[in-house]
């Protein structure tokens, strides 16, 4: 078979497993009686709700105004409910057997098993919320079957909150859910009640689909099963974008892919005669990169899961198991003792912490499972590629997922350059000397001791590359799967010596990047010299500035605040600990942003062993650290901050109009920052034990959601930027006759052979971005276009740009 005849078969394969999926999906919600899950379910509702909630408006206004007597009592309890909320309940009822058989009298009974629950479960979190809250948050804790958690919840509230309220006997339940079904065929004509004769003396009445609803539900399926395919890497390179709608896949359905991923296909056709080379030539760059499997570590990671051992860098095989219960099941807190009441507490706290961290891992074992088979599936070829896709930004994005250079560590470390260069001299050793200590964690310290900390553990290296089983040093790293590759490679270069060919992608990282490029638009001299936008002797490290400047404050509260004392004398306020809240402020990150972080690194840090000094509600904990740390970033962030609020102030004035953000980056690409309105209701209501808050909603793209567009500006203008730099960099690369990159966003890698090249390159293009363009006045003339008036941007600094041309740390 030829390789393009191998590629047809692999796209097809791609196809029919999507199917095959979908297929499954909506067999096993059938099965389970919940096709409001489908898409076809969700479509059914979200288009009848409407009608049916206002068919019980006119009923009960018909039958509470006297008109309707014989169904006055279910008008009476139907009163006591929004009709959204029982049309919603009623809806849900009937779409989720929709495809089935459903006894009426049993429907009935469970609609209005489920509208007494809302009833009841509204009156309880009116009078009790923080017990009601609390009920169902344990309850949920510790197990995911919905059934089990209504009944749970309502066992244990009705043991600590009697309520005094005039519950529904079952015939009143069964005539309410009778009524809202007969209203729900009325409005809708989806359904049809029919009664079948299974003996003489025995029938059968039943709700069924009508033959129109099933015949369009066939319909949905058909085009549903076919949008949903697994993207796979190619075998063969991917066809050339040469504009927005044509290159990427080989196959038609595939190609129906654009190269920027929006649902505005208005965008698309305007931006078919927008001229970007750059662009072009940068996105068809990366997808005619030659990859192979990095067979070596395949090896090893196929023997550690086998193992099924716990094993650094990827999650464990099996869930960790749950420590029996101290007291026998069903014991009431009555029949124990003070002490033993106290170990049952703690063991349900650390059983709940149990399911909840497996439950976590769960998602990530499936990443892991199918990265693996991706791998298996593709080492026998020589050459894969991937297609590539830009948003809205600029941002270039593999469309394949799990066994990809963009993935998680194992998955970058999967992958190699099929082709490989020859390491010539010093200066390429030493940059994949510095990949290799920067995967290890050896990265805060300057490039010379990065190589040296290389040949020094010259030994380690190259006895992890002969039996990485056996000898486990490589595990302590970072990133210990790349540091495996890494090991791999270097052992090599040390074994051969100057001309070993080489084809690990060497990677450099921006010094928090979206941070330099906001220092580097205003010429702030203090974020530039905080991101290494200046040439300094050592690596400047912003994420252990801000965290010197947290630890400042908060030791000079230890006296006087029990917070305080708590966390100094927890040893967490660590660079660790501030990064990730750091690292998203030109994102858009906000002060409650950073204390969810904050929390997430305690919990990370708590379940390796670390005590726990907080206690239970980390809460009052995170968010006492997080005005420290939110603080101690303004002190060093200052330009972003500034230029984030001028980009907000014009965001929100465009939107008034009702128009999308457009404007264009140094590289040529059009953004087109358009969040389309949703027109939606949110039906609060009580279903199985648990508060749920539908959204009833469609995108209507003649209108702009406020909120969303001046949110997301600030982020968005600087992910277009760092696009922008990587296009242009990869533009600079290939005139100098480099062809394969390893890129994701503010993370270049290319071969060891080219690393000089590329440092210079990237370097000189960001200078030029910044020095040839004044990107906010740009923005501001192109917001002219929509607003009469726009306020100046910021004032700029004294940063002198040039100095980055020099600096060692800006990527290192």
């Amino acid at each position: 078979m030829s390789l393009i005849e191998e590629q047809l078969k692999i796209e097809q394969e791609s196809i029919d497993f999507g199917i095959d999926h979908y297929r499954k999906q909506v067999a096993e919600a059938k099965q389970m009686s919940r096709e409001g899950t489908t898409l076809h379910g969700i479509l059914l509702m979200k288009h009848s709700v409407d009608k049916v909630s206002q068919v019980i408006r006119d009923f009960l206004d018909s039958a509470l105004s006297g008109k309707i007597g014989r169904y006055q009592t279910s008008a009476l309890r139907l009163d006591e409910i929004d009709p959204e909320v029982s049309a919603y309940i009623a809806l849900k009822c009937m779409v989720d057997g929709v495809s089935n058989r459903m006894s009426l009298t049993k429907s009935s009974l469970m609609i209005g098993n489920a509208l007494e629950d809302h009833v009841k479960f509204s009156i309880w979190q009116s009078k009790e919320r923080k017990i009601f809250n609390r009920t169902l948050k344990d309850v949920k804790a510790r197990t995911s079957n919905r059934h089990y958690q209504r009944y749970n919840v309502i066992r244990k509230m009705s043991k600590i909150e009697v309520l005094d309220y005039a519950l529904w006997d079952k015939s009143e339940r069964v005539r309410v859910g009778s009524k809202l079904i007969d209203l729900v065929i009325g409005a809708t004509g989806l359904f049809k009640v029919q009664t079948f004769q299974l003996s003489k003396r025995l029938r059968e009445t039943v709700i069924l689909a009508t033959e129109d609803t099933l015949k369009w539900i066939e319909e949905v399926n058909k085009r549903g099963e076919v949008l949903h395919p697994r993207y796979y890497p190619c075998v063969i390179p991917p066809l050339d974008w040469s504009g927005p709608l044509d290159g990427g896949y080989h196959t038609d359905k595939l190609r129906q892919i654009p190269m920027i991923k929006t649902t505005n296909r208005k965008y698309l056709e305007e931006m078919e005669t927008v001229s970007m080379p750059m662009e072009y030539r940068c996105i068809n760059a990366l997808q005619r990169t030659q990859w192979c499997v990095n067979v070596k570590v395949l090896e090893v990671m196929k023997q550690v899961w086998e193992s099924g051992q716990p094993w650094p860098g990827i999650p464990p095989k099996f869930d960790h198991p749950i420590p029996p219960a101290p007291v026998p099941e069903g014991m009431n807190k009555q029949d124990m003792d003070q002490e033993l009441y106290q170990e049952f507490i703690t063991w349900k706290k650390n059983a709940a912490n149990i399911y909840n961290e497996n439950a976590r891992i769960g998602s990530k074992r499936i990443q892991f499972v199918r990265t693996l088979s991706m791998a298996q599936k593709f080492e026998k070829y020589r050459d894969i590629y991937f297609v590539y896709q830009s948003d809205f930004r600029g941002r270039k994005y593999t469309v394949s997922s799990f066994m990809t250079p963009q993935g998680p560590d194992f998955a970058k470390a999967l992958l190699t350059f099929s082709a490989s260069e020859p390491i010539e001299n010093d200066e390429q050793a030493k940059w994949l000397a510095v990949h290799g200590a920067n995967c290890y964690g050896y990265d805060k310290v300057s490039l010379d001791d990065r190589y040296q900390w290389c040949l020094d553990n010259l030994d380690k290296i190259q006895r992890t590359a002969e039996d990485p089983f056996g000898y486990r040093w490589w595990t302590e790293a970072d990133e210990p799967w790349q540091f495996l590759a890494f090991c791999f490679e270097w052992s090599g270069f040390a074994d051969k010596g100057y001309g070993y060919m080489s084809s690990l992608p060497v990677m450099v990282d921006g010094s928090n990047n979206g941070l330099q490029h906001y220092s580097a638009i205003l010429r702030d001299p203090v974020g530039g010299k905080a991101t290494n936008l200046t040439n300094e002797e050592i690596p400047q490290d912003i994420y252990q500035e801000v965290a010197d400047l947290v630890l400042k404050d908060v030791q000079s509260e230890y006296d006087v605040d029990t917070h305080a004392k708590r966390w100094i004398d927890s040893g967490l306020i660590t660079r660790k600990l501030t990064k990730r809240p750091v690292m998203v402020v030109p994102y858009g990150g906000t002060m409650y942003s950073c204390r969810a972080y904050i929390e997430d690194a305690m919990r990370e840090e708590f379940l390796k062993g670390v005590p726990n000094p907080f206690g239970d509600d980390l809460f009052k904990s995170s968010m006492y650290l997080a005005r420290s740390v939110w603080k101690a970033i303004g002190q060093v962030v200052v330009s972003a901050r500034e230029a984030m609020k001028w980009l907000q102030v014009i965001g929100n004035g465009i939107s008034k109009k009702q128009m999308p953000i457009v404007w264009s980056t140094p590289s040529g690409f059009v953004v087109h920052q358009m969040y389309p309105a949703i027109k939606e209701r949110q039906i609060a209501t009580h279903i199985d034990g648990k508060l749920i808050k539908p959204v009833i909603a469609t995108q209507d793209y003649a209108r702009v959601d406020r909120h969303r567009a001046v949110n997301g500006i600030a982020p968005n203008f600087v992910h277009a930027l760092d696009a922008c730099a990587l296009t242009i960099t990869v533009n600079k690369c290939l005139d100098d006759g480099i062809m394969d990159f390893a890129m994701v966003h503010d993370s270049y890698g290319v071969f060891a052979h080219h690393s000089p090249e590329l440092a210079v390159n990237l370097r000189q293009a960001f200078y030029e971005m910044y020095n040839e363009n004044d990107v906010l006045h740009q923005f501001r003339l192109s917001a002219t276009d929509v607003l009469d008036e726009v306020e100046s941007p910021p004032e700029r600094g004294n940063l002198d740009l040039s100095k980055v041309l020099k600096s060692d740390y800006f990527f290192s």
